[in-house]
């Protein structure tokens, strides 16, 4: 599968404005056109995030990368 990475979204909770849902801005984002998301969760679990995400949002987790 080619991604398309026309409009990239570079996103992490620490980046929402107060009282922001990190959900409903990923899912403004998707709907507005956003073709690729790059979740920035440094101090996160990323079997958790993988989960979270998997679980509420639509489409395939492409690919994980970590960083000690």
């Amino acid at each position: 599968m080619e991604i398309d990475y026309s409009v990239y979204l570079v996103t992490g909770q620490d980046l929402l404005p107060p009282g922001k849902s990190y959900l409903e801005s990923l899912e403004e984002s998707i709907q507005g056109g956003v073709t690729v998301v790059q979740v920035r969760e440094k101090d996160a679990d990323t079997g958790e995030v993988s989960a979270h995400l998997s679980k509420h949002m639509p489409g395939p987790l492409m690919r994980w990368q970590t960083h000690p």
